[in-house]
């Protein structure tokens, strides 16, 4: 059979051939539509799958805490804050049985120098040798870097797990093991953290503790800022090994590090809450 493609063939029945201005135009502006609506669709792709690869690197995080205190009779890995800051690896202070061995030596905060992008300082904390990987403590989307190097970490712990010194300013209930966990189920503790890359140098997530509103215990302000990197949310792990994504609308951590003034919002009560309990 002969197909006839000629210019003829293909005029219309009033002999004008091709489209009309108007339909090009219909056909452009659909073409662009769709174009917009294919890149929100991978955009959001993206970042859900940047969330899941976070998710992944804390459970495997929380696997590695996890096992650590199973290992040592149920007491947990360490937290220390800045006044335990060690950027030297080979440091007796942060080796086995040193006076600052702890989860995670070591500071991200660019003003710390290459410390803040020595993988070896990871290497160095009590749970490295169930975790074994650098790339569970960094998050994908973390831009943080000193002279062009990326840090090592995006992550912090809960300052009441096991602390050298407990956080002063509330009345939290210090957590060294499992069995310290009765008024708050691992269920509803927080183990780590994804922090603000402005906020975050040690391995220690401050949150004061929190009552009701009608206490006159009351969280006192943010210390440490909690991450973004997932559409305004961060994802969050609990001791019993689970992970959250947790979408925060505090003005204060939506505006930090150029904000901050302004009254809590509920985000804090949230975290503080999940954080441990306040000691009557």
């Amino acid at each position: 059979m002969q197909i006839n493609t000629s210019v003829e063939s293909l005029q219309r029945a009033g002999g004008e051939a091709g489209f009309t201005r108007l339909e090009l135009l219909v056909v452009a502006c659909t073409c662009a539509l769709l174009s917009c609506l294919m890149l929100g669709s991978l955009s959001h792709a993206q970042v859900f799958d940047q969330a899941m690869v976070c998710q992944s690197s804390m459970r495997h995080l929380t696997l590695g805490w996890q096992l650590y205190a199973y290992s040592n009779g149920d007491r947990f890995a360490r937290t220390v804050g800045m006044d335990g800051y060690v950027g030297d690896p080979a440091s007796y202070r942060i080796a086995p049985g040193g006076p600052w061995e702890q989860w995670c030596p070591g500071s991200v905060d660019s003003g710390n120098g290459p410390a803040s992008t020595n993988k070896l300082l990871l290497e160095r904390g009590q749970i490295w040798k169930y975790v074994g990987k650098h790339s569970s403590y960094k998050c994908p989307t973390d831009t943080k870097n000193y002279k062009g190097t990326p840090v090592v970490r995006s992550v912090s712990m809960n300052c009441w797990l096991n602390p050298q010194y407990a956080w002063s300013p509330t009345s939290g209930k210090v957590l060294r093991s499992f069995s310290d966990m009765t008024s708050l189920p691992p269920s509803r503790t927080f183990v780590i953290i994804e922090e603000n890359p402005q906020s975050i140098d040690d391995g220690w997530f401050v949150i004061n503790s929190y009552q009701d509103p009608y206490s006159q215990i009351r969280t006192a302000k943010w210390v440490n800022y909690p991450a973004m990197y997932h559409n305004f949310s961060a994802n969050l792990s609990f001791a019993d090994g689970h992970v959250e994504t947790h979408r925060w609308t505090d003005k204060n951590v939506l505006s930090y590090p150029n904000g901050g003034s302004g009254p809590d919002g509920a985000d804090l009560a949230w975290l503080s809450s999940r954080g441990t309990v306040v000691v009557k």
